[in-house]
């Protein structure tokens, strides 16, 4: 009699126990829903490396609407002017025939991985027109397609020197700079991409990412993630992100205060 009702008593507890796991198990998978790792974010960025290859960088078509932001600009964490300084440069920019058919040529030989004949195609462009600085970013993405770190950074220093207002080249230094640790270098390089466009999504992405994973300033990193999904509102993953990041800032205690506070612009510029 006794061992009945042991076994039995040793049968129920066996079942809340399993109850118990499966409750945690569910708890677990719906926590890891909100939480994001640092690896899955230093995977998105890579991605950039792809659309930058597809970009027209310094010879980009005109779109009127990329020209003006949106009326209501205040989750743009710097103070930035209205028009894109770029596409601005581009109405006067003269690109010959053979140069825009040649840039779309090295464009399809990077996507097909054929780096040494799209950097001929790019050396050729350099020749005929030095000041187009979108052949020398391409150029700075095939160094690091082909892991030559040195080398891309010396391609962006020439980039910008050909045009100081190349958002595409400081995006891409940004990277580099964050890859190499360099922390400081890489925000200021993802701020100047900002000064120059505004509404460069992908650099408002990367400066969240820094600004969280990497410098811990978890409110000013939200206010990125915000800029972002107002840009790109239909990406779930950063949506995920700003979920994760919103619970770190509430259990770190951290209260978001108006972005006109003295302290949060004194802490933005360290």
């Amino acid at each position: 009699m006794l061992s009945m009702l042991f076994i039995n008593n040793w049968l129920q507890l066996i079942k809340a126990t399993k109850a118990l796991f499966i409750s945690l198990l569910v708890l677990t998978s719906i926590l890891m829903q909100g939480c994001v790792t640092p690896q899955d974010k230093q995977k998105s960025t890579k991605k950039e490396l792809h659309h930058l290859g597809k970009e027209i960088v310094d010879m980009v078509a005109i779109d009127d609407k990329q020209q003006t932001p949106p009326a209501n600009n205040s989750l743009t964490p710097a103070a930035v002017p209205i028009k894109n300084l770029y596409l601005e440069q581009q109405v006067s920019s003269k690109v010959s025939a053979e140069s825009a058919a040649n840039f779309q040529a090295a464009l399809r030989l990077m996507r097909a991985k054929k780096w040494y004949k799209a950097q001929q195609l790019l050396d050729k462009i350099i020749a005929q027109q030095p000041e187009l600085s979108g052949s020398y970013v391409n150029k700075a993405l095939i160094a690091l397609h082909q892991k030559h770190i040195a080398l891309a950074n010396e391609q962006l220093t020439k980039a910008l020197l050909a045009n100081p207002n190349n958002p595409y080249a400081y995006n891409l230094q940004g990277q580099i700079a964050r890859k190499q640790g360099n922390f400081n270098q890489a925000e200021k390089s993802y701020r100047q991409a900002l000064i120059i466009w505004p509404q460069y999504a992908q650099a408002q992405l990367n400066m969240a990412i820094l600004l969280e994973l990497y410098r811990g300033r978890l409110l000013d990193s939200m206010k990125y993630y915000q800029a972002y999904l107002k840009i790109k509102p239909q990406d779930k993953q950063a949506q995920r992100w700003l979920a994760g990041l919103k619970l770190k800032i509430k259990r770190a205690g951290l209260t978001a205060v108006n972005a006109n506070d003295k302290t949060i612009n004194k802490a933005s510029r360290q």
